[in-house]
């Protein structure tokens, strides 16, 4: 029984670091995603004169729809038609907070950043607004590179972490 209990332990320290080796990697494909969701916003900003509503809801269609993305700006959009006297940056970061920070594997940095983009969105003319997000798109490109950059060491460290761990408090407990 006890032996059963060990592997078990072992197992799931194991198992912690592949699943932040996964993080990770998932991290750099959502960077990856929201600088796509950003270039497009800026085409349907600069090219069609979009409101920022109809741009979201644009886009969200574009997205699969198991995408944690389309959650959000679907989600977004529902705030933006509904309102409720608040200014755009309240529900921005509302809908950041709400569908991103629990659905999403972005860091707090990164939500920080794109909160950071919501703030200066609708309520300047289109030239102010095409420069807020291609500030945005100069830090997620350098987020991401940074990100990929240290990808292939850090995932191993997790990997090699979490068997490492496990056989630590394996040994502990024998």
């Amino acid at each position: 029984m006890k032996q059963a209990g060990l592997i078990l332990i072992f197992c799931a320290c194991c198992g912690a670091g592949f699943r932040m080796s996964r993080l990770l990697t998932s991290r750099c494909a959502q960077l990856g995603t929201l600088k796509r969701i950003v270039i497009m916003l800026r085409g349907e900003v600069k090219h069609n004169h979009s409101d920022l509503t109809e741009a979201f809801a644009v886009i969200s269609g574009r997205l699969n729809p198991g995408d944690v993305f389309r959650g959000w700006l679907e989600f977004l959009c529902e705030l933006l038609r509904k309102r409720d006297g608040r200014t755009l940056q309240e529900l921005f970061e509302e809908s950041v907070e709400k569908k991103l920070g629990t659905d999403s594997d972005l860091n707090r940095a990164d939500l920080e950043k794109l909160c950071g983009l919501g703030e200066n969105l609708g309520y300047l003319d289109i030239g102010m607004q095409l420069a807020t997000m291609d500030f945005y798109l100069e830090q997620l490109e350098a987020d991401l590179r940074e990100a990929e950059g240290h990808l292939k060491e850090q995932k191993r460290l997790c990997q090699c972490l979490g068997v490492a761990g496990g056989l630590f408090v394996v040994l502990l407990l024998i």
